[in-house]
C-alpha cells in the first residue's frame, strides 16, 4: 500500500500513479479522496497549521458527491453501470480539489475522476490531522 496524494496517485497525466497502472496492470488500485468542507492540515504562509476548505464548489465532483446527501460513502468507479446518469458525468472534465502538502486557496484541478481513480472515498466534513508533539 502507498499512501499519497491524489495528484500522485492518480492514472491520468505524467504522475506516479500512471506508472504504477502501467507497471502492475490491474494489480494496481487507484482511490482518490474528496470531501465537501472542512479543514485540513497543510503549510501556508506560516508554517505547518490548519485552513479551513470552503464548500464544494458548484460542478464540482464534490458537489457531485455531496448531492448523494451521504456524510461518507466508497464509490467503485469501475463498475459504474453504463446507464447510470454518474458514469457519463464522471466521465468529463471537471473541477476535483487536490489539496496537497500547501494549502491553497482554489485547491481545484480539471480532473476526469472515472479515468484518474479506481475508488473515491468521500467525506462530507473533514477534520484536520492532529499534529504530534
Amino acid at each position: 500500500m502507498l499512501w499519497a496524494h491524489n495528484g500522485h496517485v492518480q492514472k491520468s497525466g505524467p504522475v506516479m500513479g500512471t506508472y504504477l497502472a502501467e507497471r502492475f496492470g490491474a494489480g494496481y488500485l487507484s482511490v482518490g479522496f474528496a470531501f465537501g468542507k472542512g479543514r485540513y492540515r497543510a503549510v501556508g504562509a506560516t508554517g505547518l497549521g490548519e485552513h479551513d476548505a470552503p464548500p464544494a464548489l458548484a460542478g464540482s465532483v464534490e458537489s457531485y458527491l455531496e448531492s448523494a446527501g451521504l456524510p461518507r460513502f466508497v464509490l467503485d468507479l469501475r463498475h459504474l453501470p453504463a446507464h447510470s446518469a454518474a458514469a457519463p458525468w464522471l466521465a468529463e472534465l471537471r473541477p476535483f480539489r487536490q489539496i496537497g502538502a500547501m494549502a491553497l486557496t482554489c485547491g481545484y484541478a480539471p480532473t476526469v475522476a472515472a479515468a484518474s481513480h479506481d475508488l473515491l472515498i468521500y467525506f462530507a466534513d473533514m477534520h484536520s490531522a492532529v499534529g504530534l508533539p
